[in-house]
């Protein structure tokens, strides 16, 4: 299983949280937190804005193309190994942003901190 973390995602479960997806801008950064009391999945990481408020999940599931194949990854719980290297490292922002008759959709990016002068 490839063990390296997509730059860009797609959270999943937004379906459920439209009203505060729609408050989103592209470039505005978002909180990842462990969901730590989450009874379907012990890697669950919730997305929230910067209020706090829910916008998804991290993905439990995604396919990254590895060497010209499709590979399943479990992302979240990539992410939940590293999780205190990711907090440090990077930020996350949103990339960008689908809207269309259905639920909105968007991805976020994992981008590098800049370290401090």
């Amino acid at each position: 299983m490839p063990s390296q973390i997509p730059t860009i995602f797609k959270p999943s479960g937004v379906s459920f949280c439209q009203k505060e997806i729609s408050k989103l801008k592209k470039g505005e950064l978002v909180n990842l937190e462990l969901d730590k009391d989450n009874k379907y999945d012990k890697f669950a990481i919730k997305v929230l804005n910067l209020e706090g408020k829910s916008c998804g999940f991290v993905p439990r599931k995604m396919e990254i193309m590895v060497d010209g194949e499709k590979k399943e990854i479990e992302l979240n719980k990539l992410i939940h190994k590293r999780w205190e290297k990711m907090q440090k490292k990077y930020h996350v922002k949103v990339y960008e942003i689908y809207k269309w008759d259905g639920p909105t959709g968007y991805e976020l990016m994992f981008e590098k901190k800049q370290l401090k002068a």
